[in-house]
Order: C-alpha cells, then structure tokens, then sequence
C-alpha cells in the first residue's frame, strides 16, 4: 500500500466560481500551481484529485462535461511536469445525503 494525497480541485488547483465551473472556459487554474504539482510527481505519493460536482446532481451541468474538464485538467497538470493518478468526484446535490 502506497501514502496518497488527495487534493480538492476547486479552490485548490483552479479557481472557485459560486455559479460552478461548467465549462472548460471557465476552468482557470491558480497561477502557481503547477510546481506544487510538479513537485509533488516526485514524490511517491499517489496523487488523487476528488471534487464535489453538485451542478450534475442540480442539472446544470452533463457529467461527461465534467469528466471532460477533469481529462483536460490531468493533460494540462501532465504538460507542465504534474502527475496525476486517479480523479473521483460526486456528482449528488447536498440533499441526496450520500454516501461519496
């Protein structure tokens, strides 16, 4: 069994928005993220992204617009020296109650 960190993306990796992300066009990464990151791939942590998606629960958002903006992050996050091995999300609104 190998250490993880996870890591929250919104907020942490790319800016919140309190009408949500999406789109890919407004997904901003942080300035200075990616040499956390690239750093991070150094190291023998497993790098795991999780993120609450609660616009998919809310229908404002597909989820496969979601897991196209994540697959576009990762390529991004790679491009620029990062690593990312696994992505998890929830897609439930704060009222299903779920188990995520």
């Amino acid at each position: 069994m190998k250490p993880a960190i996870f890591l929250d993306r919104d907020g942490v990796i790319n800016e919140n928005r309190s009408d949500y992300v999406k789109i890919w066009d407004e997904y901003i990464f942080f300035p200075n993220i990616f040499e956390p990151l690239k750093r991070l791939a150094k190291t023998e942590y497993v790098i795991v992204i999780i993120s609450n998606q609660s616009p998919i629960g809310r229908g404002l958002v597909q989820q496969k617009i979601i897991e196209n903006i994540n697959t576009r992050m990762k390529t991004e996050i790679e491009r620029q020296g990062g690593r990312v091995d696994a992505i998890y999300f929830c897609p439930h609104k704060p009222s299903d109650n779920c188990n995520c």
